[in-house]
């Protein structure tokens, strides 16, 4: 799958300069969700009160808004991998530069965990832990996925920009698509902010709501597919990949 990304061949150092930023996270945070949360526990027994309550099927930890402002005002493009694969980050963001989709200045890095309701799909050796967690009217555990994922962030120039982004992320992050880059998910996860809404309503997006709760410098992130949440809770709409936004009903959540 690699090789169909480097016909013309990728710089090097190109790749090099992405796959960087992307080690430099993990480096820092690792790839285990209970290290990524050290300190912010609090917010770890919301998330998971939603999940053992119906009210979420998952939510993400980010340990500062720049991490993952999806409640910006501001024209902004979210691309979510597992924390451990910076190669895939720079092959990605190598070829989309090579291509002229985007510059280096209005690209940046974030992170966040993330805890969600496993749906039986192949495990991530390494990337992907899994836990349970006791729901209501439930006589056994119901099993959670665990994970600390890399998130990318665009700044689109305009309208047809952002479309642009949005269109080479879904088909060279699909693994299901031929010359998906190595490390792809089946589903692509794909965000951009509200104001993106009418750039982007040919592009497989749809309107969600993203509850947010903040502790200090640090946020828990929730997405429903209407429901917002009340005080002290602020709940803002994003617009979501749509396959991923099914997901947001599994198990008995109501929208």
């Amino acid at each position: 799958m690699e090789t169909s990304q480097e016909q013309p061949p990728l710089p090097p150092d190109r790749i090099l300069y992405y796959q960087q930023q992307a080690q430099e996270l993990l480096t820092r945070h690792g790839r285990e969700f209970d290290r990524f949360v050290t300190g912010h526990e609090r917010l770890v027994q919301a998330g998971d009160e939603l999940l053992r309550t119906r009210q979420a099927t998952g939510y993400n930890v980010a340990l500062t808004e720049q991490d993952y402002p999806v409640d910006s005002s501001e024209a902004l493009i979210f691309y979510n991998n597992y924390i451990g694969r910076p190669r895939h980050f720079g092959l990605l963001l190598a070829g989309m530069e090579q291509e002229g989709v985007i510059s280096p200045d209005r690209v940046r890095f974030g992170a966040k965990a993330s805890k969600t309701i496993y749906g039986g799909w192949a495990l991530a050796e390494g990337d992907e832990l899994l836990d349970s967690i006791k729901r209501e009217d439930e006589d056994s555990p119901t099993q959670l996925s665990l994970t600390v994922e890399t998130v990318v962030i665009f700044s689109p120039q305009d309208a047809d920009h952002a479309a642009l982004i949005v269109e080479k992320l879904s088909t060279l992050t699909d693994a299901r698509k031929p010359g998906a880059i190595e490390g792809s998910w089946e589903i692509p996860d794909i965000l951009a902010t509200a104001i993106l809404k009418r750039a982007l309503e040919k592009s497989g997006l749809v309107e969600v709501t993203a509850n947010i709760l903040t502790e200090e410098e640090a946020r828990l992130v929730t997405a429903r597919q209407r429901t917002g949440f009340q005080n002290p809770w602020k709940a803002v709409a994003v617009e979501m990949n749509e396959e991923l936004a099914t997901f947001l009903t599994y198990s008995d959540v109501a929208p």
